[in-house]
């Protein structure tokens, strides 16, 4: 769990502590000799003292020349650079006591660096885009070919709704030579013994099925009388098994009755082992389908459409009797 940060008021502290990184220590002891009095920087030293003792074995020492002033805020600069544990937050209560920072207290080397390091980015930055846009006419080029060749071929595809091209020669008496048709080339040749079928979704539905779809009117605002469908019942012919071998017909009834809702007719089959239960279920409703709804049988039974057994053939009998 992060520890928590305690928080103190003096702007002193809070200037030094944000602009340690940014500007030259020359220049925050001069801002900070020339803003705060002698008292205030004492004050100051020995409140980040008192803070650092518990992280850093720093001795302070007491300042008493004329430059006592100087030293301190070195000396708070300099506990600052070595007690990176310090998790105490400097903030000040009055924004103006914070010293005003000018171009001529600003790292201009640091400055110069950043600059750098930036123009170099934007410098990568162009290549990127550079490399991207040439990537992207690339793909353009591509697909405008594709889409010329794929127009080539559709225009192929088609049939031909005029003669073929030929070509008439003119004798000296101006008569007319027979025309001379044109050979297809092998590419022309492979086109055609694959050109597809023009035909649509609904010709092949209707070569398929022998006649046209209908619909069902779905307008509830005609004035014109109707007669309402009426459901036809239809019959539900269900194999179930893989039941336990005491299941009786009665509980499979009661089960797809209190499911489904229509009543049921559940007839026991004679299996095959005596490790499992079999049964034939018969039903009138609309939609048997709901009999092959796996969420309304229990985990790990099979079921399927009925299938009647097949019966031996009457060759078969009159040859065995």
């Amino acid at each position: 769990m992060a520890q928590a940060q305690k928080i103190v008021i003096d702007e002193l502290l809070c200037f030094v502590s944000n602009k340690i990184d940014s500007v030259p220590a020359s220049a925050i002891v001069q801002l900070c000799v020339s803003t705060y009095s002698p008292s205030q920087i004492e004050e100051s030293k020995n409140v980040l003292f008192k803070i650092a003792s518990s992280v850093s074995s720093s001795r302070k020492i007491t300042r008493k020349n004329e430059m006592k002033s100087k030293h301190n805020i070195e000396d708070i600069i300099k506990l600052f650079q070595e007690s990176d544990a310090i998790t105490t937050v400097f903030v000040a209560a009055d924004l103006s006591k914070l010293p005003p920072i000018t171009f001529d207290s600003i790292d201009v080397s640091n400055l110069l660096n950043g600059i750098s390091s930036i123009k170099a980015d934007l410098e990568g930055l162009k290549d990127t885009m550079t490399k991207h846009n040439t990537v992207a006419q690339t793909l353009a080029d591509s697909a405008a070919t594709i889409d010329q060749r794929v127009a080539s071929l559709e225009l192929q595809q088609k049939p031909a709704d005029v003669t073929p091209h030929a070509t008439r020669v003119l004798d000296n008496n101006r008569n007319t030579m027979p025309a001379v048709t044109k050979q297809n080339s092998y590419a022309d040749t492979l086109v055609n013994n694959f050109k597809k079928p023009d035909t649509t979704w609904q010709q092949i539905n209707r070569k398929r099925n022998n006649k046209p779809t209908g619909l069902i009117g779905a307008s509830t605002t005609s004035t014109i009388r109707t007669i309402k469908k009426v459901p036809r019942p239809r019959t539900a012919n269900v194999f179930a098994t893989r039941f336990d071998p005491d299941t009786t017909e009665e509980e499979v009834k009661t089960h797809l009755v209190d499911v489904l809702k229509i009543e049921v007719n559940v007839e026991q089959c004679k299996s095959k082992y005596d490790t499992y239960t079999s049964f034939h279920i018969t039903a009138q409703c609309e939609d048997p389908s709901v009999f092959m709804n796996p969420d309304i049988w229990p985990e790990d039974t099979y079921v399927r459409w009925w299938r009647t057994p097949r019966q031996p053939s009457r060759q078969h009998d009159d040859a065995d009797s």
